[in-house]
């Protein structure tokens, strides 16, 4: 059949070529020359965006339509022999037709065959690279037939513009028409990796595309139907105009594409570190050249293929390996058309120390450099059902995709030290892997470079990849830097020798080429009140020969001249930035300094007036984000080591004081506007973002068991019993004020917050307080919704209500004023567990469309539609609006019974103040001053039932729950047709759960517990997943095997018999 095709074919080509006759002579109005330049300067536009290589050009030029079609025969052999069979050539025949034509009208014209070459050359480079692939193969082979019918039939148009005095533009504007198709073409099969982008960046072509067909098919008309001159004239005006508003158009598409990407990645802005790395490494700007010369780095940075594309940079601590980092990626981002990727990881910041933060920064870095891979971007943000990436699955597949459409990638990834054991396995295994596998199988260039310390899991991952440790290579960069530091101190104080050394030698000697050293010495002595007082430091005898001596002079000069109570506070302080559960911003520390609690208020005089580096010296630095942290990892080694900071204690300040900001009358329900407008204003929300979300955190580290390796010593982080019945204290009035049982759901309690709330287990408010715990946990989580009214406390309502006053207040000197208080961003996200939950969006509609991608998050791709910004519910009614709309087929266990209660009680420290009203007695004043609130006479919420006032909501809802009808019930249904259990009804659920770990309550589920084990027999499955059945004796039943269902019985002193509920069934 192919052979019939072919033949059909070639006679309709060749009549065609025979029956339009020959131009006798060029038109009068057409220049030969003119011409001949205009289609040259086409071809070079073309060769240029296209980026035709020489050879390439070549191969074009060699093209004649007979070579074409001897292509196009052979190619529909090798389809009809092909898994996918023919593929509809007969497509092609309108675009051969009209461009044979073309060819010979505008040959005869110029006197040369340019136009055939360029016409027909790349016509064939394009579909033998596409010929493999059925769905790029037909979409091009449609275009072809659309733009075949849109261009000028010029042997039969001759007559009617000949005459004309635009023929010639008109003639070359149609070259130039095609040549952009062919140069947007073979871009896209010049990407490496091309097949996998083609379905994500087509539905973008395709647009392009169509303008192309359009913009010929206008030409056409043109010489169909001619026009005067000035109409012509007009013509191309408001063409020029509409292509300009098209460009546009298609440029704010493309920034919208990349804005929503950029949004959905949600990734660590590591160029804000690079700038404040290359900052510190401009004092000396020679820094790291050693390095870029080095042989054996050279060798990975700039070998051939056949050198290893990994590297490992190590060296202790403090020794510049982050400076060195930063001149890597400068050198790398100045190599010729390179990508590159890179990241500074950071201990206890989960947005820097996990494969996932990695991953995501990487992939920021690298869209927005390579501008083709947007709409792939686009459209995996678009089909994701999460608003942020949270799969390391989808992050390796992308990685892989982008990294192999890079012919020359660098990826550089300093501080892995610095990540868990578990995460830097994970981070080194997986990227070892792919570039070698891209770099293998793909032939790109993909390079990768790994800097940390050497330690024995960085050597096991690592192991046997080039290494280079730094040594004694960097002694040069730290004598510049230290002279550049001896000129400044000089600068200042005046000529400073010692003993004939300079302040350069004497640093340089003790530094043993650590650069934190000398770093935090040069700001040390800077610090001095004068040139005695340097050379005092400088005194063999005083100057540091250890890192850890340098801590010590720089604390001790933060403490010298402050009292005790003083220095208590500033350790506190220090503690709160060091254990935070995501760094803090200074003003959320300013904001937890002036918390009074038994004021039961904001207090604005207790903020601190020194900025951070005034109270913590060198130790701490201001981020350009606001944030607070430690200098270097050193520092928080040092703090560990001696003790000047305690994990637990931290931890338990931290959760009493989130947990008691939280009972601040200004987080009410009651709270009206005008009050929430008044305390904005004074600063008293400074420190909702992170005590609303942080405070259940600090609770499960305060009373978890200690690690065997704290400092804090060995058995509870609680230290003592008063610390508990505080911390337990606080807990009772935070969930009597803010639990909210009506509509709450009742989640199961893990093993883990079961064990870890056992301190508790006294108070009358344990189950609420386990629950509010639970929810908190389930919302912070991966999995963790947006706010609902089944949660167990109303902090989300609090939070909303003050948001919502919050966001009105968008007079621009009103933001001037409160951003010392709340920052700049202030429309934030509802959801706890999202990284906008804290850092906010500038505007409402930033914020808003993110949220959308939380309740809808799947977004329609195409560009302008309407569901690209409300998204659908389900990714099958996303595919279905596609394929419908634009044509485009796309297709925690529960632990029950709880642990006994111990007789004993927590409470043994001295209750000091006592309720005048009642009789409950507090250890803190601010707890009485918040039970309190319960006696107040303002009783607006009223029972409907019986009608007794209450002073909260949750009190009365609570109340309210004895009236209504007992929902648990202990009964079920058998499937023989007959109940168990005692029929006994309970109010609330975890009643129910406490009655099945009674005595009376094992006999109600023991015929439950029969006929589940029978049927695990029967199946054959194992033990484990019948473990929350097996009541007291679980060893037994799940060592290595089932007992048989007669055995089983026997255990649990029931005899088989006839009449027995496990026989009958």
């Amino acid at each position: 059949m192919c052979d019939v095709v072919a033949s059909k074919l070639s006679r309709i080509l060749s009549a065609s070529e025979n029956s339009g006759g020959n131009l006798t002579a060029t038109p009068s109005f057409i220049s030969r020359d003119s011409l001949h330049n205009a289609m040259q300067n086409s071809i070079d536009n073309f060769k240029r965006t296209a980026k035709i290589a020489e050879a390439e050009e070549n191969t074009f030029r060699m093209m004649t339509y007979d070579k074409l079609l001897d292509f196009l025969r052979q190619m529909q052999v090798d389809q009809e022999h092909s898994k996918h069979g023919l593929q509809g050539m007969i497509r092609i025949q309108p675009f051969l037709l009209s461009a044979k034509q073309f060819c010979d009208v505008v040959g005869d014209m110029v006197g040369s065959t340019t136009a055939t070459a360029f016409l027909f050359g790349p016509m064939k480079q394009i579909l033998q690279a596409v010929s493999a692939t059925p769905d790029p193969f037909n979409f091009i082979l449609d275009f072809y037939e659309d733009i075949g019918e849109s261009m000028p039939q010029l042997q039969e148009a001759q007559q009617s513009f000949v005459s004309k005095e635009y023929s010639t533009e008109v003639i070359v504007m149609v070259f130039n028409d095609v040549l952009e198709f062919h140069s947007k073409l073979i871009s896209l099969i010049k990407t490496p990796c091309w097949e996998e982008l083609f379905h994500s960046s087509w539905h973008t072509d395709k647009l392009h595309l169509e303008r192309i067909r359009d913009s010929i098919l206008q030409s056409r008309r043109l010489l169909e139907h001619p026009v005067t001159l000035q109409e012509f004239e007009e013509i191309r005006a408001r063409k020029t105009t509409v292509l300009n508003e098209i460009q546009q158009e298609e440029d704010r598409n493309d920034n919208g594409r990349f804005a929503a990407a950029k949004q959905w990645l949600v990734s660590f802005s590591c160029e804000g570190e690079l700038d404040r790395h290359r900052n510190t490494r401009s004092i000396c700007p020679s820094a790291g050249q050693w390095l870029l010369e080095h042989r054996e780095f050279k060798n990975w940075f700039q070998g051939d293929v056949s050198a290893s594309p990994l590297f490992w940079l190590t060296g202790k601590p403090g020794a510049g390996k982050t400076i060195l980092a930063s001149r890597v990626i400068d050198a790398a981002r100045a190599e010729k058309e390179a990508v590159v990727a890179f990241f500074f990881c950071k201990y206890g910041d989960d947005s820097r120390n996990t494969f996932i933060s990695i991953s995501r920064a990487m992939l920021a870095q690298i869209m927005a450099q390579v501008r083709q891979l947007r709409p792939y971007f686009h459209e995996r943000a678009s089909l994701s059902s999460d608003a942020i990436p949270t799969s390391t699955t989808m992050a390796r597949d992308m990685l892989k995709t982008c990294l192999s459409s890079c012919p020359n990638a660098y990826l550089i990834v300093d501080g892995i030290d610095e990540c868990g054991n578990r995460d830097r396995k994970e981070i080194t295994g997986w990227f070892r892997e792919i570039t070698q596998s891209i770099t293998e199988n793909n032939g790109n260039s993909v390079k990768c470079l790994f800097i940390s310390q050497e330690d024995l899991i960085s050597r096991r991952a690592l192991d046997p990849i080039p290494t280079l440790n730094i040594a004694s290579q960097n002694e040069s960069d730290l004598k510049s830097y230290l002279i550049t530091v001896q000129v400044n101190l000089e600068a200042k104080f005046g000529s400073l020798q010692y003993g004939g050394s300079s302040v350069a030698d004497i640093l340089y000697a003790r530094a043993q080429g650590m650069f934190i050293y000398a770093e935090l010495m040069a700001k040390y002595l800077h610090d001095q009140p004068n040139r005695d007082a340097i050379l005092r430091e400088l005194h063999p005898t005083n100057c540091p020969i250890e890192l850890n001596t340098v801590y010590d002079r720089i604390l001790h000069r933060v403490f010298e001249s402050r009292n005790r109570n003083m220095v208590s506070y500033i350790q506190n302080i220090l503690g709160w930035i060091v254990y935070a559960k995501r760094p803090m911003r200074w003003r959320e520390v300013q904001g937890a300094v002036c918390i009074d609690i038994e004021a039961q208020d904001i207090n604005t005089d207790r903020m601190l007036l020194e900025p951070p580096e005034g109270l913590f010296a060198s130790i701490i630095e201001v981020r350009s984000n606001g944030t607070v942290e430690l200098t270097h990892t050193t520092a928080y080694d040092y703090l560990i080591k001696q003790d000047f900071i305690k994990l637990m204690e931290v931890d338990n300040s931290l959760a009493i004081l989130c947990v008691s900001y939280l009972t601040l009358p200004c987080f009410g329900l009651e709270t009206t506007t005008e009050q929430i407008n008044d305390r904005l204003r004074k600063g008293m929300y400074a420190f909702h973002d992170y005590a609303s979300a942080c405070w259940s955190k600090h609770l499960l580290a305060a009373v978890s068991p200690a690690k065997p390796d704290s400092n804090d010593g060995a058995g509870q982080n609680m230290e003592s019993v008063e610390k508990a019945a505080e911390l337990q204290e606080t807990l009772e009035v935070f969930v009597g004020t803010h639990m909210s049982p009506s509509s709450a759901t009742l989640l199961p309690v893990s093993k883990r917050i079961t064990e870890a709330m056992v301190l508790f287990r006294e108070s009358n408010y344990f189950d609420d307080i386990c629950q509010a715990v639970t929810w908190s946990v389930k919302q912070l989580g991966i999995g963790g919704k947006g706010p609902t009214k089944e949660e167990a406390l109303d902090l989300w309502r609090v939070t909303a209500n003050m948001r919502s006053v919050f966001e009105t207040l968008s007079g621009e000197s009103e933001m001037e004023s409160l951003a010392c208080y709340y920052g700049t961003n202030w429309f934030k996200c509802p959801r706890l567990s999202c990284y906008f939950y804290h850092e906010g969006f500038a505007t409402a509609a930033q914020r808003d469309r993110h949220v959308e991608r939380h309740e809808r998050p799947f977004m329609c791709v195409v560009i302008g539609c309407h569901l690209s910004v409300f998204g659908c519910s389900t990714e099958s009614e996303l595919k279905a609006h596609i394929l419908n709309y634009h044509g485009i087929d796309m297709i925690e266990e529960v632990e029950f019974p709880p642990l006994p209660k111990n007789s004993g009680s927590n409470r043994t420290a001295a209750a000091k103040y006592q309720c005048d009203q009642c009789q409950q007695t507090f250890t803190r004043r601010h707890n009485l001053n918040a039970h309190m609130r319960s006696h107040t006479d303002i009783r607006n919420f009223i029972c409907s039932v019986c009608s007794k006032a209450f002073v909260r909501s949750g009190d009365r809802d609570r109340h309210q729950q004895g009236h209504g009808e007992k929902r648990h019930k202990c009964e079920g249904l058998l499937k023989d047709g007959s109940t168990w259990g005692c029929k006994a009804v309970f109010a609330r659920y975890d009643i129910l759960a406490s009655h099945f770990g009674s005595a009376k309550g094992q006999k109600c589920i023991r015929p439950l517990k029969a006929e589940r084990l029978q049927e695990a027999e029967q199946m054959g499955l194992e033990g484990t997943l019948l473990d929350k059945f097996l009541g007291s004796n679980p060893a037994m039943l799940a060592a290595g095997s089932l007992l048989s269902f007669n055995e089983f019985l026997k255990l649990c002193k029931l005899e088989p018999t006839p009449k027995s509920t496990v026989e009958r069934h």
